[in-house]
């Protein structure tokens, strides 16, 4: 099932990008908020602020962007990073752990699963 529909997403997501090379080289195709709250999204990635709330288990597509730039990850919070491996049909970790604020987001489909910080200075 889980294939499935990120297939379905990677098909949505070529056509409403029109496969712009430029575009897919320097933003994501999707973030899916693996979390239990709203993460911050960002269409285009900037230093500052988001665009949006993501709600917990959405996708960006669901928000009609053909890609993503970047995520807010609010104060107090921190975020696992995973990416979809299309040839293995699962999520695979991706590097260390995000702390808050803006974070670019570059390439494939991109799950954020936010929590709350184990202390006041680390993840």
């Amino acid at each position: 099932m889980r294939k499935l529909i990120v297939a379905a997403l990677l098909a949505v997501t070529a056509a409403l990008t029109g496969a712009a090379p430029a575009q897919a080289a320097s933003t994501a195709k999707a973030i899916l908020n693996g979390s239990s709250v709203g993460i911050g999204v960002l269409y285009d990635y900037r230093s500052s602020g988001y665009d949006e709330v993501l709600p917990s288990g959405a996708y960006t597509t669901s928000l009609g962007w053909p890609h993503a730039g970047g995520v807010y990850i609010g104060s107090g919070y921190c975020a696992q990073r995973w990416t979809w491996n299309e040839s293995q049909g699962k999520w695979i970790r991706a590097g260390s752990d995000w702390t808050a604020g803006n974070h670019a987001v570059t390439s494939g489909i991109i799950k954020i699963v936010a929590y709350r910080m184990r202390s006041s200075t680390a993840c």
